[in-house]
Parts: structure tokens; C-alpha cells; sequence
């Protein structure tokens, strides 16, 4: 591939390039402009990542229902992005927090698909289906109720 030599009014423009005499590759001043480009981000990430503020219930609620809707809606791309809300949310008293929501979201989008496929299957028993669905929707909130009780666990963020 050969190189294209920069027009003298260009160089002028940025500031990586301006301070270089430019008489090589485009590819090599761009690569300058990525690079420093690439340090300043990873930089501000990690400012930020030390000022983020915790929201635990945005991250353990908050964030699973609406992973639960992107899923059942087919938007997949919205995955990652709601993951990393998790983690920036995530309370720092345990570094696996965040991951604790994920799996809520993997948990109600489960239950959610087992109710839309049963009432496609019986639809003329609505609520039975319906009253199967709120009884087991019941007995992971007794059950994990009965667990923050055993270990004396109480969530006041």
C-alpha cells in the first residue's frame, strides 16, 4: 500500500500532528492520534470507576427487570450495556454483587418464558396457569425471605 503525504493546512488542525514534521504516512500520525485518544479514555474509566456511586437497589432491582424486559423483547444488545449498570451500581461490600443481579435477571426471564409457554399451551386454564405462576413467583420470595431471617440479614440500603 503506498503512503499519501499529508497537505500542509491538515497538519495544522491537530494538535499531535502540528507539533511533528509531517512528511511520512497517514497511518503513522494516526496511529499517535488513537494512541493518546486511547490513553485519555482508559484514564477518565478509571477516574470514574473510583467516583461511581453505589445503588444497590437500582442494582439488584432495577437492573434485573430490565434485563428481563430487553431479553423478552429480543434486544440482546442491550445486554452488556445493563451489565455493566449492575456493576457500577453494585454496593463494594461484596465484589460480586453486580453478578448477584445478573443471575435474578437469568432467574425472572426463566419464570417469565415458563408462564408464556404454558398459557400457550392451556389456554382455557388462564387461572390455574396464572395461579401456578404467582405460587411459584411465592415461594422464592418465602424462601429467600426465610433465608435473610436464619442468617439475620437485614437490607437497609
Amino acid at each position: 500500500m503506498k503512503s499519501v503525504p499529508i497537505p500542509q493546512k491538515v497538519t495544522t488542525d491537530v494538535p499531535a500532528i502540528r507539533d511533528r514534521k509531517v512528511t511520512g504516512v497517514v497511518v503513522n500520525d494516526l496511529k499517535v492520534v488513537v494512541l493518546r485518544l486511547a490513553q485519555r479514555a482508559v484514564s477518565l474509566a478509571g477516574s470514574l470507576a473510583a467516583n461511581r456511586q453505589h445503588r444497590p437497589w437500582l442494582s439488584l432491582v432495577a437492573v434485573p427487570l430490565a434485563l428481563t424486559a430487553v431479553t423478552l423483547l429480543y434486544l440482546f444488545w442491550l445486554v452488556i450495556p445493563l451489565g455493566i449498570l449492575s456493576w457500577w451500581w453494585a454496593p463494594e461490600e461484596w465484589p460480586w454483587a453486580w453478578l448477584l443481579g445478573v443471575m435474578e435477571a437469568c432467574f425472572t426471564v426463566l419464570w417469565a418464558s415458563f408462564g408464556i409457554a404454558v398459557l400457550t399451551f392451556f389456554p382455557h386454564a388462564l387461572w390455574q396457569v396464572g395461579l401456578g405462576w404467582v405460587v411459584s413467583a411465592g415461594f422464592v420470595a418465602g424462601t429467600s425471605a426465610l433465608n435473610r431471617q436464619r442468617f439475620q440479614r437485614k437490607y437497609g440500603w
